[in-house]
């Protein structure tokens, strides 16, 4: 018990407190050290950031022990054997100064920007040159690390040990950091106790990719994992033998090149499949996070629809590539009407209810646009006549009406207009259980 108590006793007696509540050591020693640790810990700059001239970067030093009475004048030198940074790019020649009653303070160190800082971090190594006035610090807190280079490097404010900053901006990305620079209009001015200004930025960025690109991600590529544009002629993805696909990698070379965007062939021209494909993996989609697998349908032909062999093809090589990438896919499309008889008979209804069964998938299928309103009418005819109202917009050119009856059943047919006009069906086309109406203008 007496060997503890010496120790303690001992330790009491070698710090004191003077009048200005500082700790000083007591065989009145000043121990001057870098704040950051050379062997796990280094500081990194990059003149893309200051790109007007040189930097003067800022270095933390501390004092344990005495305080300085007045201000201490230092030098620094170089670790040569560790450097790589050329002595012309930096200065160190003039003393600096550790200022009186200050336990912290920081030096600037200048550097000049050089050719091969384009292409390169460089860095350089210092040491607190021996003096009188002082003694140095632990061993790991002698030198100081400094990296430097032209290149577009995470900012120091970046980290990712930071919540608010992972929560505003994840990881670190050259392209992302382009991006926030473009949308914030130059380098953000940001310290590690700018919480409000980096959130301010991030969401200033997350503003300008929603209006510049719901498809592209925070890295500027793209979120489309493939794309096969039925309508342009080149290299269709196997076994089909139409269209062209464009990979993912092929996308991103065109968004990050002026010159091929130009020159990329596929366009929706109606901005109907666009909008969708928003509102299912846009930014502020219902799946954010997913990537697309885009199929643009139709042929070389113009036309006025997709065949609905095309949409069966295009359903199978959306399973395909999710099945090969052994991902979950949800489907989309957006393309469907009310006509049929709801059944579940038809070719593409068969093949849509097998293809479902193969993967991991679910397929959505628009009915159109007309909510819950009443698009069909039903009933039992004897031998009674049987009027049936229809809404039509003086805008609407066309008619489409489809008549659905057991096949011995035989119907008349008649159309008659607000204003008197009567259309008389002359006779049927047939087409396997689908009537396609001819219809003769009498004047009643």
């Amino acid at each position: 018990m007496k060997k503890y108590i010496l120790v303690f006793v001992s330790l009491v007696l070698l710090y004191a407190c003077d009048e200005r509540g500082i700790l000083e050591n007591s065989n009145d020693v000043s121990y001057i050290y870098f704040t950051k640790n050379a062997t796990n810990d280094s500081t990194s700059t990059s003149f893309f950031f200051y790109p007007e001239g040189d930097i003067s970067v800022p270095v933390a030093m501390n004092l344990s022990g005495r305080m300085f009475d007045e201000d201490c004048s230092f030098k620094l030198e170089v670790v040569k054997e560790e450097t790589t940074l050329d002595a012309a790019n930096y200065d160190i020649s003039e003393d600096f100064v550790f200022h009186k009653d200050r336990v912290a303070d920081t030096i600037y160190i200048t550097f000049k920007n050089s050719e091969i800082l384009s292409s390169e971090i460089r860095r350089v190594v210092f040491r607190i040159a021996d003096s009188e006035k002082y003694s140095q610090g632990d061993t790991p807190f002698r030198t100081a690390v400094i990296s430097i280079s032209d290149i577009a490097s995470r900012p120091e404010w970046w980290n990712e040990d930071e919540w608010v900053i992972w929560a505003n901006l994840g990881e670190f990305t050259i392209k992302k950091f382009e991006l926030l620079i473009e949308a914030n209009g130059g380098i953000p001015e940001i310290t590690l106790d700018d919480s409000d200004v980096i959130r301010r930025c991030a969401l200033t960025l997350k503003r300008y990719l929603e209006k510049y690109g719901p498809f592209i991600d925070e890295n500027g590529d793209t979120k489309i994992y493939a794309l096969w544009d039925q309508t342009v002629k080149g290299s269709p993805p196997k076994p089909f033998l139409n269209g062209n696909l464009y990979t993912k990698e092929e996308i991103n070379k065109v968004l990050h090149s002026e010159s091929e965007r130009y020159d990329f062939r596929s366009r929706d021209r109606s901005g109907h499949g666009t909008h969708v494909a928003s509102i299912c993996a846009g930014i502020n989609g219902v799946a954010p996070e997913a990537e697309l697998i885009v199929v643009k349908l139709g042929d070389t032909r113009e036309q006025g629809f997709p065949r609905t062999t095309q949409l069966m093809t295009a359903l199978q090589y959306v399973i395909n590539e999710a099945s090969q990438a052994g991902r979950p896919v949800a489907v989309n499309i957006s393309y469907g009407h009310n006509y049929g008889d709801h059944r579940g008979n038809s070719l593409l209804e068969r093949f849509i209810s097998q293809i479902a069964q193969q993967w991991k998938c679910t397929i959505c299928i628009g009915t159109g646009n007309e909510g819950n309103s009443g698009k069909h009418k039903q009933g039992k005819l004897i031998k009674e006549e049987q009027k049936i109202l229809l809404d039509i917009a003086p805008f609407e050119q066309n008619l489409n009406l489809q008549i659905w009856k057991d096949f011995v059943d035989e119907l008349r047919i008649q159309l008659e207009s607000p204003s008197g006009i009567s259309y008389e069906i002359m006779h049927m086309e047939i087409r396997s259980s689908l009537y396609t109406m001819v219809i003769q203008h009498r004047t009643m």
